[in-house]
């Protein structure tokens, strides 16, 4: 009902802002000038949408917020501004040369870009661009599904297949492991909300 839904908006204002932070720890470390940003949508209607994106364009000189534009599933009209600069380009097929990023970032969206096929070339596309990289995903096991805000009804796969238009494939910390490479840095754990990966060259 009502409270849930407002207890989960705060919780993902809350939980993006963590994740905010560790990035924002990350530009430090790498000295990065250049992030890109992929799978946002130039506008929002929640207020824990776009919280990462809008604290890196803070952060540092050079962001590229990118993502597909689609139709939202709520129905609601959209606001806040959009990015001067937002570039349309599907995250399996990315248009720079390699290494053109001190830092690529995707949060939450791994889940979204298909089945493991899709998932594997969206985690080459990452590492192709990105001299650094970060990613987020929700844990599948986690009791209340991040899209729809269910209980439990996520852990079959039966039910999560008929849920293809809020996600394609939620992963566990396995699942999510086996798509990275062997030197990725996972944290988050069995109950975690969310799973951070990360693999950074400190300058």
């Amino acid at each position: 009902g009502n409270l849930i839904s407002a207890a989960a908006s705060r919780f993902g204002v809350y939980n993006r802002n963590r994740k905010a932070d560790r990035l924002e720890a990350i530009v430090r470390a790498v000295d990065a000038k250049s992030v890109l940003v992929v799978g946002v949508q130039p506008r929002q209607n929640q207020p824990f949408e776009n919280i990462i994106a809008n604290r890196m364009a803070e952060t540092v000189d050079m962001f590229v917020p990118s993502g597909i534009l689609f139709e939202r599933l709520d129905g609601r009209a959209e606001h806040s501004v959009t990015w001067s600069n937002f570039l349309v380009a599907d995250g399996r097929h990315l248009p720079f040369a390699d290494g053109s990023f001190d830092l690529v970032v995707s949060n939450a969206v791994i889940e979204h870009v298909g089945d493991e096929p899709d998932q594997i070339a969206f985690v080459a596309e990452t590492l192709r661009v990105g001299q650094n990289w970060a990613m987020t995903t929700p844990n599948r096991w986690f009791p209340i599904e991040a899209h729809t805000r269910v209980f439990f009804k996520h852990w079959r796969a039966s039910w999560r297949a008929r849920h293809r238009r809020q996600f394609t494939r939620l992963l566990s910390k396995g699942e999510f492991a086996s798509l990275l490479p062997a030197d990725a840095s996972i944290t988050g754990g069995h109950w975690s909300p969310t799973f951070f990966a990360s693999s950074v060259r400190e300058s």
